[in-house]
């Protein structure tokens, strides 16, 4: 749930700007084509979010190392 937790806001946010910006400065794209590439941008967002956002595991420390004490 960790990973989804920034990748689905992202990708919902791209959807919303790549829709707007596609109606308000390319008008001679159809209506079908502007959602096919909103939606690929999401998706491309949303898995490129996945994996820059990963949470790095808790270094635990090996018990079968010995310390430098």
């Amino acid at each position: 749930m960790y990973l989804l937790k920034y990748a689905v806001p992202i990708a919902i946010i791209v959807f919303v700007i790549s829709n707007m910006y596609l109606a308000n400065s390319q008008p001679d794209v159809s209506a079908d084509n502007r959602l096919y590439l909103s939606i690929g941008a999401a998706i491309l967002s949303g898995s490129i979010s996945l994996v820059l956002f990963r949470k790095e595991p808790d270094e635990q420390p090996d018990p079968h190392k010995k310390g430098d004490n």
